[in-house]
């Protein structure tokens, strides 16, 4: 069991927000779970307890409506919260999430976190933070699926997926990569539709694509498509 202190994940909450004690007792109580590529790690609808963090991997955070589309929210990299649920109230998970790599995954049931926050109360003001933080990202995701076109919703999932991992420093291809039917649930549109967009982007020369590689010539014309609006 890896130990808080030890951690190389920086930007974990819990190792910004705690010491001492704190950490000591997180350290002691928190479960590790390891999730191959494509394992569901998180049901929607299903009961889950506790705070969720990402040690290592990449996740997929997600809902899907009643005929089973899948609209991808955000990504979930080392450090990241994957799901927090009420230490006061019994809540059923909001949404679902799905390793996209390898993921490693530190769990604190409720109980250990209400304690935690008791030996940290200065831990709740980054809750805080963090709740504002997906506030903000949920209503401004909510405004570019109601007003982008569909091009424009395609490079913004382009944008999304360099902001989450970046691209390689002598190749520019994405680090995340995706398929079709993933861009597709994140920009909120068909497969057919992100083909389509990417072969346009491809013959503009903003991107360059080889299976599922995407190679980023352009970023700032993605982000200039993104904020004239559709």
């Amino acid at each position: 069991m890896l130990n808080c202190n030890d951690c190389a994940s920086k930007t974990c909450i819990i190792q910004q927000s705690c010491a001492g004690t704190a950490l000591d007792f997180a350290s002691e109580r928190k479960k590790m779970t390891t999730y191959s590529e494509g394992q569901r790690i998180l049901l929607e609808g299903t009961s889950s307890r506790g705070i969720y963090l990402v040690l290592d991997g990449v996740a997929k955070i997600y809902k899907s409506d009643r005929q089973g589309r899948e609209l991808i929210l955000r990504f979930v990299k080392s450090g990241d919260i994957l799901g927090f649920y009420s230490v006061d109230q019994d809540m059923d998970s909001p949404v679902s999430s799905m390793a996209i790599s390898d993921t490693t995954i530190c769990q604190l049931s409720r109980t250990d976190f209400d304690m935690l926050l008791k030996l940290q109360p200065t831990l709740v003001q980054e809750l805080l933070r963090f709740f504002r933080k997906e506030q903000s990202d949920v209503e401004s995701k909510s405004l570019k699926l109601a007003t982008l076109n569909v091009p424009h919703k395609v490079a913004d999932a382009l944008i999304t997926m360099f902001e989450a991992l970046g691209a390689d420093e002598k190749t520019d291809v994405l680090k995340l990569s995706l398929s079709r039917q993933d861009i597709a649930n994140l920009a909120g549109t068909t497969k057919e539709q992100v083909s389509k967009a990417l072969s346009a982007f491809k013959a503009e020369g903003i991107i360059i694509t080889k299976a599922r590689e995407i190679r980023i010539k352009d970023l700032n014309a993605l982000r200039a498509m993104v904020d004239t609006g559709g």
